[in-house]
């Protein structure tokens, strides 16, 4: 997909007002943005064609921090939920390998969700999406933490008129009794197979369950941008944005 002005006229009103001297376009600073999240190249390696890279970087943290991001995916979101409607949720998270460059800041610069695993230092993404271009909800938690608590956090995240008496379909890391439990307290109907050793297993519908992996290929989507796949950033806020880009990016497409 490349940015034209009429994308950017779609958008224009959730944009925050302008500060100071603006030297860059709202057209060239989504491209550079583009390109960068396609790319994971560093901010100093923007080509010029898209002016001083320190610029778009400073005007992506004001946005980041404000967000804008955030702002914007949740209003193509809505579009889609009206055009779609929701029918079921999946529930999953991906594991984010972190970059040596994505450590070492100080925490009190803001929440920093990077944990060391079996596979070294990374994040996780936990997403609660409708299909597999639309996601409902995400968080990052450290690439140590375990699903079943990130995913009972994400559950009251929905709001509880889009999620009202609709199947959550989810893996075995989330059939904890606290966990289902949690999605019937929000209004859900929890679609999860039982471990093998339970002692009292529970039936659940297969053929519904099959539709589970919209959320995987969710994070199939979101990982063909580069900034995402590998976390260059040190702060949640600004991988966050990169999360937030690529889906505005996926809706655009679609």
């Amino acid at each position: 997909m490349e940015w034209t002005q009429e994308h950017i006229e779609s958008i224009r009103h959730l944009f925050p007002k302008q500060r100071g001297n603006v030297v860059i376009d709202y057209l060239s600073f989504f491209q550079a943005l583009q390109h960068i999240t396609e790319n994971g190249c560093k901010w100093r390696a923007l080509p010029e064609k898209f002016g001083n890279w320190n610029s778009i970087y400073s005007r992506f943290r004001y946005w980041s921090a404000a967000g804008v991001f955030d702002r914007i995916a949740k209003y193509f979101m809505l579009q889609a939920i009206v055009i779609k409607g929701v029918t079921t949720l999946s529930l999953d998270s991906t594991h984010v390998k972190v970059h040596p460059n994505g450590t070492g800041a100080p925490k009190r610069h803001g929440p920093q969700s990077i944990g060391k695993s079996v596979g070294g230092w990374t994040t996780k993404i936990h997403s609660i999406v409708s299909d597999e271009n639309l996601p409902i909800v995400r968080l990052l938690s450290p690439g140590s933490a375990a699903d079943d608590p990130e995913g009972q956090e994400l559950m009251e995240q929905v709001p509880k008129a889009l999620c009202k008496g609709k199947p959550l379909l989810m893996d075995k890391a989330y059939e904890g009794d606290k966990c289902r439990m949690k999605a019937q307290e929000c209004g859900m109907l929890p679609v999860v197979p039982p471990k093998k050793n339970r002692v009292n297993p529970w039936d659940y519908c297969k053929d519904l369950y099959k539709g589970r992996n919209v959320v995987e290929r969710n994070f199939r989507k979101i990982k063909e941008f580069r900034r995402v796949y590998t976390r260059y950033d040190k702060l949640d806020e600004t991988y966050a944005a990169f999360i937030a880009f690529a889906s505005i990016v996926i809706f655009m497409k679609n």
